[in-house]
């Protein structure tokens, strides 16, 4: 048995308007289109769906139970047409983002609280899972949107600039380093240095200590910001983390942050996007808030 959707509004006009000329009027067809129509679908299965009187058409048992599934399945129908028109039209949908770094979720709610306000019916996802490395999860779909430091050559993707911000060298209030206003690479020789990603991604790691030939005494990677800060407190070790994520824990005077070179080093970040991925308001209005990391006191 073979029941479209045209039937399927004929049956509920027609019980709604109580004839075919009515229901004929509401479906913006003629009263024998109507009428070729509610044969075919009578002949379809296999029995009447109406009883014709003089002024009325009164549904059957089978008209009752075809009505009751129209009213339902014609909702649905016109409630996934609304959504679709929402979506297409950027003011529902889901956004899953990811960065590149786990101190950037400390300022990240921020970003999806002000879009929220702005958009409530877009749900953000953040997805700490892809952080590691979030380009097989933005290449896969599983992400739409990754906030990097490190670029990767993709005609796939696209990048748009966003800010930067400089790595300093945190150090304990007693360390021998805590009154220099910079230190050359070469004096991380022979530190405990502690990082937040695995050795093998950390910019600092990859570009600035090896080019300098500079050798830690030992590399830890410490993934939660909070025990690192501690492990530096109790001098157990030093990190390299951006200026604006230590910044709320030198205000106590126990750390202090120490400039990396004369000139500092400093990471570009990048909102990463499938190049074919549409552009919606949603998206357009997140990138704008990302512009600029939060201002923290220093």
């Amino acid at each position: 048995m073979d029941i479209g959707i045209n039937h399927l509004r004929l049956v509920r006009a027609v019980a709604e308007e109580g004839t075919l000329t009515r229901a004929g009027h509401r479906l913006h067809v003629t009263q024998p289109a109507v009428s070729h129509l509610l044969r075919d679908l009578e002949e379809r299965i296999g029995g009447a769906i109406f009883i014709r009187q003089r002024h009325r058409m009164l549904l059957t048992p089978a008209g009752e139970r075809l009505l009751q599934a129209a009213r339902s399945i014609l909702l649905n129908l016109e409630q996934v047409a609304q959504d679709l028109e929402h979506i297409v039209a950027g003011r529902h949908g889901v956004l899953r983002v990811a960065t590149q770094c786990y101190t950037c979720y400390h300022w990240l709610p921020q970003r999806v609280h002000a879009l929220r306000l702005a958009f409530p019916d877009i749900d953000v996802e953040v997805v700490t899972n892809a952080t590691a490395n979030p380009y097989p999860y933005l290449l896969d779909g599983k992400i739409d949107l990754a906030v990097v430091h490190t670029k990767v050559r993709d005609r796939r993707l696209v990048f748009r600039p966003l800010f930067s911000d400089e790595l300093v060298l945190v150090v304990s209030k007693d360390h021998s380093l805590s009154a220099r206003k910079f230190v050359d690479l070469s004096e991380m020789s022979g530190q405990h240095l502690l990082h937040a990603v695995p050795a093998e991604l950390n910019v600092f790691l990859q570009r600035a200590l090896t080019k300098a030939g500079a050798v830690p005494k030992r590399v830890s990677h410490v993934q939660l910001t909070e025990a690192m800060i501690e492990m530096v407190k109790a001098d157990l070790g030093v990190a390299v983390m951006a200026r604006w994520a230590a910044a709320p824990h030198l205000v106590e005077g126990q750390l202090k942050a120490v400039r990396v070179g004369r000139r500092g080093i400093w990471r570009e970040w990048s909102a990463a996007l499938l190049r074919d991925r549409p552009k919606e308001p949603f998206l357009k209005a997140f990138l704008d808030g990302l512009s600029t990391i939060p201002e923290i006191p220093r």
